[in-house]
Parts: structure tokens; sequence; C-alpha cells
């Protein structure tokens, strides 16, 4: 996924995929560049926006390519026929920062987290609920292809002040 991710060098070659993608190139560069808000973050042709995609690690439950929509039944499978190699990369990434695009859920018990949900804002009000262990938070945000026009808004800027209260919680 990498190799085909490295030879991109806009969203536009994304095609089909670009509902996923750009949602995720946002809240990365929001991440990365002291929590900028989506409003502020510059328009995705930029190559540092777009770049901030080579700081991220995206882990597929299927090790398949997506297709239009995901079946929970064929996902689930995939995670238990998958959950080693999956919580291996985990391990082997030991990232601080993991985003379930709507996939967060099979983890939990092997993970560890199921206990340990917590919310920053109200969730009805679009805060997702995020688990930490140790210097790690895993956020629960839904698929990023969910995210549209002003919902991408509130998605990325969700996902970003989340980690960011979270850093200031634990005083890194």
């Amino acid at each position: 996924m990498k190799k085909a991710l490295n030879k991109r060098k806009t969203v536009n070659e994304f095609k089909g995929e670009r509902k996923t993608y750009i949602p995720i190139i946002y809240t990365t560069y929001g991440i990365l560049n002291d929590f900028i808000k989506w409003k502020d973050i510059p328009f995705i042709e930029n190559p540092l926006v777009f770049d901030s995609l080579k700081s991220i690690a995206i882990i597929n439950i299927s090790k398949l390519p997506g297709k239009k929509t995901s079946v929970p039944s064929f996902i689930s499978k995939a995670y238990k026929d998958n959950r080693d190699i999956l919580l291996k990369q985990i391990n082997d990434f030991n990232p601080d920062i993991i985003i379930g695009g709507g996939t967060l859920d099979y983890f939990l018990k092997d993970l560890g987290l199921e206990k340990n949900m917590r919310i920053f804002r109200d969730i009805e009000k679009g805060s997702f609920p995020y688990y930490t262990k140790g210097k790690q938070i895993f956020i629960s945000a839904y698929h990023p292809s969910s995210a549209r026009v002003v919902l991408e808004e509130k998605y990325c800027n969700d996902i970003i002040e989340t980690v960011r209260l979270w850093i200031e919680e634990m005083k890194f």
C-alpha cells in the first residue's frame, strides 16, 4: 500500500478513493502542524499537505483493496483471519495515535481497551469516543469516506482536537 501511495503526487490521482484519503490527509496535516483546524489548512494540492500522508501507516483489516461498501461480516471474518498479522503490525509500528476508521471495535478486546473508553465532548455533537493505553490513544472514528462537505470539517477537527487535548492532558 505504501508503494501505491508514494506513486501518487496529488489527490486527483486517487480517483474513487478520494473520499477516503482527503479527510485522512487533512486530519494528519492538522495533527502534525500544531493542531491547525480544517479551515486553516492549505488546499490539499499543496505538496506539504499532501505529503503528510507519508507520515502515517494505514493498516487494512482485509489485506485486500476496498470495495464501494464494506460488509460487516466480511470485515469480521477478515479480522479473525488476519488477527495475528494486524496485532503484530500495531505492535511493530508502535504508533502514538491510532485512528480506527469504523474498525476499532474489532481490536478492543485484543488490545485490552474495552474498559478504557473516554469522551472529551458530547458524542451526539460529533465527538468520537477514544481509548488510552499507556502513551497511546485509540480514536474510534467512523470511516473517513463517511465525511462529506460540512461533515468533513467536523470529522477532521474532532480528531485533531481530541489528540490535542489528550497530549495536553498527558503533558508530553
